[in-house]
């Protein structure tokens, strides 16, 4: 957990210290905003969203100057209580590129080599004499995205939980052959770390990411970049001449956090609801910034049915959401659906739609009528996939 002041001053204090040259600027072909104009611009973009669509905070800097810092909807809704600049929130994968800053510290300080074999450090886990920490850190050791079902992901573990569920899990490639994206990989690498130093991946993080630049607090949920401070090679990890791109998704929360060196910007949204209006955010506020006239959104007006329990039945099931994982769609009342840790409403009998990315989500079918696939449409994230559906759950 990460409150948003405590990563806004983290990346703040990070990010100027990895510009490098004003050459990587490059030549500007329109006109900049002043920053009372861009300013100005953000504001009425967002003033569609603001209402309904988030809940969280936004920072817009430039040049080192804080220019937005607005908070928008509910810490809690139920009891009224508004979201925060310091409302903690879950950043999700926001924690890797953390990670390695740890990992990398560790590494120039000698106590740690990428080509150790993860079994050097963790022998309990099964598979580790077949990776190296250079796998883990390059999602490239075949292991699971997901460790553990979607219904406990909001539990906390301990980075020696996540060794156990991972030790249940068979890889899905060997080690170095393919690349694909995972935070169970990631997991792993924490457990690596804390039997390296001997102390939690929470103290870690207070030690060798928040304290070095005067952040107040980055809390790990088990427990409740970069010049001198970070060093060269942690800069060299994590950006190259396009910038910095974190993000972080899970249950609900998402937050990413930007640098784009051609306008010296930066752009932090940290919340607790998931919608597509977040990823209009991510887009449009870089453009404005460069001199580009958006008009403001429009929000989608979305009616949701309910459907008769014969329609739930023919939807309901597991299907493959890639990347080892299996995700449920169920029903939780006639016209609402979770599908793993996303919301979504029926349109009518074969469609369903994603608050999450604006996206329309449909079922494919055979001759006999029997949904066999699930279709995410194109949105706000990405540009649409194609899940099977499985009997059971392997």
């Amino acid at each position: 957990m990460v409150d948003c002041s405590a990563l806004t001053h983290t990346v703040r204090r990070i990010i100027p210290l990895l510009w490098l040259s004003p050459l990587l600027a490059g030549a500007q072909t329109v006109q900049r905003p002043s920053d009372d104009e861009l300013v100005r611009r953000v504001e009425s973009y967002v003033a569609p969203l603001a209402p309904h669509e988030l809940s969280g905070t936004l920072l817009v800097a430039r040049g080192g100057r804080v220019l937005v810092e607005r908070s928008f909807g509910y810490a809690n809704y139920e009891l009224g209580v508004p979201f925060t600049p310091t409302t903690p929130t879950n950043v999700a994968s926001i924690t890797k590129p953390l990670t390695i800053i740890i990992t990398t510290r560790l590494v120039e300080a000698r106590r740690l080599s990428v080509d150790d074999t993860v079994s050097k450090w963790l022998p309990n886990y099964i598979y580790g004499s077949r990776m190296t920490v250079t796998q883990l850190l390059n999602h490239r050791a075949g292991v699971p995205h997901r460790l553990i079902p979607d219904a406990a992901q909001t539990e906390p573990k301990t980075a020696d939980d996540m060794v156990r569920a991972a030790n249940a899990m068979p890889l899905l490639f060997e080690p170095g052959s393919r690349e694909m994206y995972s935070s169970g990989g990631y997991a792993i690498l924490a457990a690596v770390l804390e039997h390296v130093t001997g102390k939690s991946y929470d103290a870690l993080l207070q030690e060798m990411v928040a304290q070095p630049v005067g952040a107040r607090t980055i809390r790990h949920p088990s427990s409740g970049v970069v010049n001198g401070v970070y060093g060269a090679a942690v800069r060299t990890a994590l950006h190259d001449s396009s910038g910095m791109n974190w993000n972080g998704v899970t249950n609900g929360y998402r937050a990413f956090a930007d640098w784009i060196p051609s306008d010296s910007l930066i752009v932090i949204f940290t919340g607790n609801t998931h919608t597509g209006a977040i990823d209009l955010l991510r887009r449009a506020i870089p453009q404005i910034a460069a001199g580009a006239s958006l008009k403001p959104p429009e929000v989608p007006q979305v009616i949701p049915v309910s459907l008769s329990a014969p329609a739930r039945a023919r939807l309901e099931g597991n299907y493959d959401t890639g990347g080892g994982s299996v995700s449920a769609v169920k029903f939780i009342s006639p016209a609402v659906v979770l599908f793993g840790d996303r919301a979504l409403v029926p349109l009518n009998d074969s469609t369903l739609y994603s608050f999450a990315d604006y996206a329309r989500v449909s079922f494919t079918s055979n001759a006999a009528g029997k949904v066999e696939a699930i279709q995410w449409g194109a949105g706000t994230w990405g540009t649409g996939e194609l899940g099977p559906r499985f009997a059971r759950l392997p």
